[in-house]
């Protein structure tokens, strides 16, 4: 079995998600560097996590991705129409612990970016929104 504290010893082990979850079991898989398809992750997350729920790789990928583990750079290298392939950046794998730093500190900027663009966007739609019920409730009989 693979031990990712072994693997990661340059990474603080408040970033390496507890043992017999979701997200350990994706990123033992990732470990290794190489691109991985949802199906692989899945079927690792099938053989060691038990639980009910479907086995999506999403929730997984987030909680590595934000804060809950320290912003792991997790590459999905598919195009739009194919399934997901992953790949954790190689920074993350060089034992380096600035390395990991600074690629961490990427991701957590990628997170914030599209947070706000995100933010903005909603804002316009609320707005549109707004105009809307405004324009129908105005077009209503009974309202002058």
């Amino acid at each position: 079995m693979t031990d990712l504290y072994e693997i990661f010893a340059h990474v603080d082990p408040q970033h390496v998600p507890s043992a017999g979850t979701r997200a350990h079991a994706v990123l033992t898989v990732l470990a290794d560097g190489e691109l991985h398809s949802s199906r692989s992750l899945e079927n690792a997350i099938a053989a060691t996590v038990r639980d009910e729920r479907p086995l999506s790789v999403r929730s997984a990928l987030q909680a590595l991705s934000n804060n809950q583990h320290g912003y792991w750079l997790v590459h999905n290298r598919a195009t739009q129409s194919q399934p997901g392939v992953y790949q954790l950046d190689h920074r993350h794998l060089t034992g380096n612990a600035i390395d990991d730093t600074q690629t961490r500190t990427e991701r957590h900027r990628e997170l914030l970016e599209t947070s706000l663009v995100q933010a903005q966007r909603e804002t316009r739609r609320a707005e549109h929104a707004l105009r809307n019920l405004e324009k129908f409730q105005a077009e209503q009989p009974g309202n002058a």
